[in-house]
């Protein structure tokens, strides 16, 4: 139907979030296609292009070899990336680096061999340098197509586009990398039954694990959710190992103390021996994938400089217990995700393995007869990745272009004519609809669309204002379109036109979705505390923009330190802002404004992520008439052990607390469940014991992800506990407020006031809303004091309680004791009035008690 596909050409990107809409369309001129796609790995990387309507994984021109490792090795002035890297290892482990992926977006820097350091970001630039050199030197990319897991963090993604400029690429596109592995199995088994309905990737590479489900229906593909573990890959497979392994095997015949913290310690003696071991370890995982058993070699030196040779048997058995964990833990994201869209996994079209890890028997075996679907393997899953990149890349326009790119139709070479197409660039539609706008100062009468093979001509066709048509497609091929214009006389007018190219037999990628949700830290006041407000929900599509209005939440004085803090959280929004991450912050301090901004003014915060999950944040402040473009800085993690230990033990403290009332209460199966995750948070507060302050592994990054996994599984369990002391504060008010109606004669108007605030009682409580039942609590107590106050008797009961207290307690002992002395005049007389005025002076002269904001700083923003 012309009318919906127009709206769909024009606006290919549309996403309402709040009554904002976020929309481009593509302006075709200078314009050519990205057709490279990088799979950028833990253990190793891939370079693929998108040529002649197919894509192609390419090979190292040294070695012919389609998988770079990602190692580099850096001795004096001299840097080797790749094989030759890899085989430094063995000799000369602490000149060589890897598994620095992992580190992406942390505050983590390697030490070089010869002084200085060197970022995660800048080791993955020179792998993608090396990786370009797999193109001849007279093609080499300027723009690329770069995976990342689907579980990256935003400022894991910054760093990895970040990584493709120092690596001298003008223009970076993400893709999620089950996205792109289903791009490539999709369009590789187009007719296959297997593609319609839902199935999963399982993609366990070597440092990470992502598992999506996917959509197929209409000829069209859609990511419908999708979990994962950024620290969860074949690489911990090698790391227990070493650990279970190869450590107690060189301890049993040679003299080693410590020698498993040593390892993982960068200024440990052994600090280049863990490298040695682990690719001893990742050389016998993969042998046993096609053998049964192997055996590892090593030779090194004990603590007193005795040469130790030790000989490990390893046989697939021996290594079930050391996969067995890991796998349970990809098993539950799965099985978490299909009870999330209320999926049985026998619905399941099949799984789509992804990633060198699941060459493993164990997980194939075991993944299929846990789930009992189909288990495909017909892609490589070290390359579909790639592939599927570059398909994707081919249907990217460039942006930026230092030389004019993409093919120029004929008569193109003089400024003219331009114009504004809208298609979709790959269909499995037999036909496609193009809309095309014309631009400049023209006299076009007519138009026709050639395609290039010479099989299809459209004639000449009158030209109304704007063209319209369907473009006829050859099947399981690139379709390229000429576009020619016509004056009155039918004369060719000069024109800028790209060629047309329609892909036809491919699948589209509907839109990459967010991994977590996106969230402002706001203050709530009531709470004493922040929380978490969604601006944009899990599984949205990118690119995404939305404008959200709030309120200083406290006076910021022109001039002062005090500041304002806008801050984005990535996680659960449901949860609380300790179990989120920080990816990035707006401060703005008092120096910097032109005038007061006062408690309650406006601010407008608008956030906007890119496809490629480039974040940007821009706040006005109404009040002031400032606006913040350029304040928003990404967080890059930082884990300090000493910091994580504390922050355990305060988590440890505040669950035990939520224990030892769960026992008062006598809710024996929520301190069942409390001990249970207390037992966890020991163990990780033990991992944390255990580490050194320069661990050079990713166990710090690995325990504060699971710290804050605990923080929120404290939450979820909490939180009927909290709405249980709500509640029961709630009834203890009106209580105390009925008492208070019968001994303070109350009047009609108290007595009708709590009637109908008794009214709303159930409605209030029904709604299972925390801070409104804490609000309503407070229009109970209210009313009681209210109804206390104008008792004659109770403000004398008041005033002898406060004529009780100790003169030192009082901030001025001598004006207490003439408010004293006016007070007892009054009481003897029966003056209420006078009375009254007294105790509210006294009140004011005592130490005001911490109330809900005192000592409490938050954000600024509510």
């Amino acid at each position: 139907m012309p009318g919906i596909r127009e709206i769909l050409l024009f606006f290919l990107t549309i996403n309402e979030s709040g009554g904002s809409f976020y929309c481009h369309d593509y302006l075709f001129g200078m314009s050519q296609r990205i057709n490279v796609g990088i799979d950028l790995g833990t253990t190793n990387s891939a370079i693929s292009r998108y040529h002649h309507g197919e894509a192609e994984v390419l090979r190292n021109p040294s070695g012919r070899r389609q998988l770079l490792p990602s190692v580099v090795a850096m001795k004096k002035d001299h840097v080797v990336v790749g094989e030759k890297a890899k085989e430094w290892i063995k000799r000369n482990p602490e000149e060589v680096f890897t598994s620095f992926k992992r580190k992406m977006g942390t505050s983590h820097l390697f030490r070089k061999p010869n002084g200085g350091q060197i970022s995660p970001e800048e080791l993955s630039a020179l792998v993608l340098k090396e990786l370009k050199q797999f193109f001849p030197s007279t093609e080499q990319p300027s723009a690329a197509v770069i995976t990342i897991p689907a579980s990256f963090d935003s400022v894991q993604s910054q760093a990895t586009l970040r990584a493709g400029e120092l690596a001298g690429f003008e223009e970076v596109k993400l893709l999620q990398e089950p996205i792109a592995a289903s791009l490539a199995y999709a369009n590789r088994l187009q007719d296959s039954q297997l593609l319609e309905g839902e199935w999963i990737v399982y993609d366990l590479g070597g440092g990470t694990f992502d598992v999506a489900l996917i959509r197929i229906g209409d000829g069209e593909m859609t990511v419908v959710d999708h979990e994962g573990n950024n620290f969860l890959g074949g690489t911990d497979i090698d790391l227990q190992i070493v650990e279970q392994l190869l450590v107690p095997a060189l301890q049993s015949i040679g003299n080693f103390v410590h020698l498993e913290s040593e390892l993982r310690s960068g200024s440990g003696r052994y600090a280049g021996l863990q490298s040695k071991l682990l690719i001893l370890a990742e050389e016998a995982k993969i042998e046993l994938s096609s053998r049964e058993e192997t055996t590892i070699e090593l030779e090194t030196e004990d603590e007193e400089g005795l040469t130790v040779e030790c000989i490990v048997p390893i046989s697939r058995l021996s290594l079930e217990p050391i996969v067995r964990p890991l796998f349970v833990q990809t098993l539950e994201l799965v099985r978490r995700i299909l009870d999330r869209n209320k999926l049985d996994a026998s619905e399941l079209s099949t799984v789509l393995l992804v990633g060198g890890t699941t060459y493993m028997p164990y997980i194939r075996e075991h993944l299929a007869s846990e789930l009992g679907v189909f288990i495909n393997s017909e892609a490589d899953p070290t390359t579909v990745v790639a592939i599927g990149a570059a398909q994707y890349a081919s249907s990217i326009e460039r942006r930026r272009s230092t030389s004019p790119g993409g093919e120029r139709q004929k008569g193109s070479q003089r400024p003219g004519i331009t114009a504004r197409f809208g298609h979709q660039k790959v269909t499995q539609d037999s036909e496609e609809y193009v809309i095309a706008e014309l631009m400049g100062d023209h006299q076009v009468a007519f138009f026709r669309f050639l395609r290039k093979d010479g099989g299809f001509d459209t004639g000449l066709l009158s030209y109304t204002g704007i063209i319209r048509l369907y473009l006829p497609l050859l099947s399981d091929s690139k379709n390229t379109f000429l576009l020619r214009v016509y004056d009155q006389q039918q004369i060719e007018l000069p024109a800028s036109f790209p060629v047309v190219d329609i892909t036809q037999g491919s699948y589209a990628l509907q839109g990459q979705p967010l991994p977590l949700d996106i969230c402002l830290e706001v203050d709530d006041l009531e709470m004493n505390s922040t929380r978490l407000e969604i601006i944009f929900p899990r599984n949205a599509l990118l690119p995404i923009r939305k404008t959200v209005t709030r309120q200083i939440s406290r006076s910021i004085s022109a001039g002062s330190k005090d500041r304002l803090q806008i801050k984005v959280l990535e996680g659960d929004g449901h949860g609380i802002p300790e179990a989120a991450l920080l990816i990035g912050n707006i401060q703005f301090e008092g120096t910097q404004l032109s005038q007061h901004l006062v408690k309650g003014s406006d601010v407008e915060v608008t956030l906007e992520i890119s496809e490629s999950r480039v974040l940007n944040v821009e706040a006005y402040l109404m009040m002031t008439d400032q606006t913040l473009k350029e304040a928003f800085v990404p967080e890059k993690r930082q884990v300090d052990v000493l910091g994580l230990r504390g922050n355990l033990r305060q988590l440890l403290n505040r669950l035990r607390e939520e224990l030892r009332e769960a026992e008062t209460r006598r809710q024996y199966e929520m301190a069942r469940l409390l001990t249970d995750l207390e037992y966890s948070l020991m163990d990780l507060a033990d991992a944390a014991d255990g580490l050194s302050s320069d661990d050079v592994t990713e166990a710090r990054y690995q325990l504060e992800d699971q710290m804050r996994k605990k923080a929120a599984e404290l939450h979820r369990l909490t939180a009927k506990q909290e709405m249980l002391r709500v509640k029961e504060s709630y009834f203890h008010q009106k209580r105390s407020l009925e008492e208070s109606l019968r001994a303070y004669d109350a009047n009609e108007d108290d007595l009708q006031a709590a009637k109908e605030l008794f009214a709303e009682e159930k409605l209030v409580l029904a709604s299972d809303a925390v801070r409104r039942i804490r609000l309503f609590t407070e229009r109970i107590q209210n009313l009681g004091l209210q109804v206390k106050w104008k008792s004659s008797r109770y403000i004398r009961y008041l005033y002898i309680q406060l004529k009780a207290t100790p003169a030192s307690e009082f901030l001025d002992p001598s004006r207490a004791d003439s408010l004293f002395q006016q007070g007892d005049e009054a009481f003897v007389q029966h003056n209420d009035h006078q009375l009254r005025v007294v105790l509210n002076r006294l009140f004011d002269l005592l130490p005001k008690e911490s109330t809900a904001h005192q000592g409490f700083y938050g954000t600024g923003l509510s």
